[in-house]
């Protein structure tokens, strides 16, 4: 157990409520109230005083190394008594953790620049102290052992689009190097993507580089014609053929008739035949471009949260 001046801080606690003022004796239930003149005899103004007295709670205001230092020790203090830091601006109590007096945060927000100002002499008692860093517009919370984003608090990375600066703790995405924060409250080095121009594409995982822009690409090829066949079958043909006195050849779309002079004719059939439709080859499609074009939309501004 810490001593001071040769005391533990349990003993200098109970030295310093000693210091209240004791109950009157005997109480002065047999006194009169008022006096002549309608006023509080002397024994009910000691006892009034004295039930005052329990409930006054001391505030104090100083810097906060004047809280922390043993002057200020809340073994002094009775329980409740409160301190103000003026340079940081939060709220401290005296109150009883584990047997002994302890100044335990309670309200107020420290402002200051992420780097320079953050506090690094907090401990269980701090829990739920807050720090703003004006650079960043950002609040961490103190745990009791390590810092994180308050709640509420935007966090980092994140990558929206304004029709206007939004300020302080956005950077624009347009491939410059910065800063950003992390949820223990330090920085870190980050260049933004450059997405002027550019659109957003959802991925498994975010990547800085730039992909540029592609044109579509048409490819394959086509069937090659030896792959199949055509039948002609000109079928049966009912024109006869005129007599011009020696033989005579009609030509008609499906059969050939050959005539004499005699009135008879023959008849050929001609044979339904196959070809082949040529060779196998490709087409080659020359000259063809494919312009990339635009959908519908609006120019915003990329920020990356800071």
């Amino acid at each position: 157990m810490k001593r001071f001046g040769g005391m533990t801080r349990a003993e200098r606690f109970s030295a310093a409520t000693d210091q209240i003022s004791p109950l009157p004796i005997p109480l002065p239930l047999q006194n009169e109230v008022v006096d002549e003149r309608r006023l509080l005899t002397v024994p009910w103004v000691s006892l009034f005083q004295w039930i005052l007295n329990i409930g006054t709670r001391i505030y104090l205001e100083g810097t906060h190394a004047d809280r922390i230092d043993d002057k200020n020790d809340p073994a002094q203090y009775r329980p409740g008594t409160w301190f103000y830091e003026t340079d940081r601006t939060v709220l401290y109590q005296v109150r009883i953790i584990s047997d002994e007096p302890q100044w335990v945060y309670v309200a107020g927000t420290m402002r200051g620049l992420a780097v320079t100002d953050k506090p690094t002499d907090l401990s269980v008692y701090d829990t739920g102290f807050l720090f703003y860093a004006a650079d960043y517009a950002h609040t961490w919370r103190w745990t009791g052992s390590t810092w994180q984003y308050a709640p509420g608090d935007r966090a980092s990375g994140e990558i929206a689009w304004f029709t206007a600066d939004p300020g302080t703790g956005w950077a624009l995405c347009n491939g410059t190097s910065t800063f950003r924060t992390l949820g223990n409250a330090t920085t870190s080095a980050i260049t933004t993507p450059n997405l002027i121009t550019a659109y957003a594409k959802g991925a498994a995982a975010y990547s800085p580089t730039v992909v540029p822009a592609t044109g579509g690409t048409i490819s394959g090829t086509t069937d090659n014609e030896s792959g199949h066949t055509h039948t002609v079958d000109p079928g049966p043909c009912q024109s006869g053929a005129q007599d011009t006195g020696g033989l005579e050849v009609d030509y008609a779309p499906a059969s050939i008739y050959l005539a004499t002079r005699s009135g008879h004719k023959h008849t050929t059939d001609i044979p339904p035949t196959t070809s082949s439709a040529g060779t196998a080859h490709n087409h080659t499609l020359t000259g063809a471009s494919v312009t990339a074009g635009e959908p519908k939309h609006v120019d915003l501004m990329p920020y990356l949260r800071q």
